[in-house]
């Protein structure tokens, strides 16, 4: 005679908590800067525009400063 299978024991999960609604600014407070210029040409690299622009944030943010000059007849596909 063949025993039944154990008791299986269901839990629940916790329910989430609560997200905690955002603060409430200050009347008097500046708004967010514009997102810098610049063009991403298709990729997820950002080139600035500005030499001056791109060495203050690299400065500002640590990071090494890449510059690149690019000369040529772009309208042009045979001379590129």
């Amino acid at each position: 005679m063949a025993l039944p299978p154990p008791p299986v024991r269901v839990t629940r999960p916790k329910p989430l908590p609560e997200p905690e609604p955002p603060l409430p600014q200050p009347k008097d407070a500046t708004p967010a800067p514009p997102p810098p210029a610049g063009e991403t040409y298709g990729t997820q690299v950002l080139f600035r525009n500005n030499r001056a622009s791109a060495s203050e944030t690299a400065k500002r943010e640590h990071k090494l400063l890449f510059v690149m000059h690019i000369s040529g007849n772009f309208e042009d596909s045979c001379f590129t």
